[in-house]
């Protein structure tokens, strides 16, 4: 049995709906089949498109997240994690590392919140 590229669907609209279609498919010069293929089409790119800025969106607030993240710590991030968070966010890499080293300052891994607790 060969494989059909295409498989066909059938529904019940209304009357309504279905004079509706047959006029806008004739605005289009299209057959009704054509015009809702294309038409369903248009709406299925629409949603993958609606779908793919939405998980851009939530890496959008994901990535800087990471960041703040990292550098809430109590650990000193090191110059790797520091570089890999910059090339994520599209942060220069020195100005993340300074940013780093002043809140982490002793640079010998202390922690940010030991320097609190110890006045600095």
């Amino acid at each position: 049995m060969p494989i059909r590229k295409s498989i066909s669907v059938s529904t019940y609209v209304s009357t309504e709906l279905y004079e509706f279609l047959v006029e806008q498919a004739k605005k289009e010069k299209r057959t009704l089949s054509s015009f809702l293929k294309n038409l369903l089409s248009t709406y299925m790119d629409k949603i993958k498109q609606e779908e793919e800025s939405a998980q851009q969106e939530a890496q959008n607030i994901a990535v800087p997240g990471y960041v703040l993240w990292l550098l809430s710590q109590d650990q000193r991030p090191s110059n790797e994690q520091i570089l890999e968070a910059a090339a994520m966010c599209g942060i220069d890499e020195e100005k993340l590392l300074k940013m780093r080293d002043r809140l982490f300052p002793n640079g010998n891994g202390q922690t940010h919140k030991e320097d609190i607790t110890n006045g600095h």
